[in-house]
């Protein structure tokens, strides 16, 4: 016996990941889901939102045009590291940044937006990031004292904050930094 043909949309999600190649995989978030439209019993396209991983990043996507195949998806949508990485030295991009992801054709373009980051346990800040990897992150990055530090042995910054010139390639001791501080001697 035939079958009749099925047309309409349904809700769907990710069962397992996805690799899509470029170190791009789209992975199982049960809280994420396609709606797809079938017309005649054949799949048409989907819309809707799909969580990803991206070498240290994860986060979701959100299918802004209609696809038919996930490995030519379009959209934007949160971005995150999967856990505090270390780049140079004690320097750290922190978990808990506030990144977009771009995707487009099924490919990664670029993570851009605020990054946190940390210096050893007494100095952290923010700054913006334009690339979709932590291979070399600069610019105007924020500072902060966290907590006093010895600066020397008669020397301790108390608090206070500026600017520095960020480079995660280079050791932030060696970086310029403009800031008003409170230190004691």
């Amino acid at each position: 016996q035939k079958l009749p043909l099925v047309s309409g949309t349904a809700s769907a999600h990710l069962t397992g990941p996805k690799p899509l190649g470029g170190g791009l995989t789209l992975v199982p978030d049960a809280g994420r889901e396609v709606t797809v439209k079938v017309k005649d019993s054949t799949f048409e396209s989907f819309t809707g939102s799909v969580a990803w991983e991206y070498k240290k990043f994860a986060g979701y996507v959100a299918v802004t045009a209609p696809s038919t195949d996930f490995k030519t998806i379009t959209g934007e949508g949160h971005a995150d590291l999967k856990e505090d990485t270390p780049l140079v030295g004690d320097l750290w991009a922190l978990k808990g940044s506030d990144l977009t992801a771009h995707v487009a054709g099924g490919a990664m373009t670029k993570i851009d937006g605020t990054l946190q980051w940390r210096y050893s346990d007494w100095l952290a800040g923010s700054v913006h990031i334009a690339e979709a990897s932590l291979e070399q992150v600069s610019g105007k990055a924020d500072a902060k004292i966290t907590q006093p530090h010895a600066v020397g042995t008669d020397i301790k910054l108390l608090s206070g904050g500026g600017d520095v010139a960020f480079d995660s390639k280079k050791p932030i001791e060696t970086l310029p930094f403009n800031a008003n501080l409170e230190w004691q001697y």
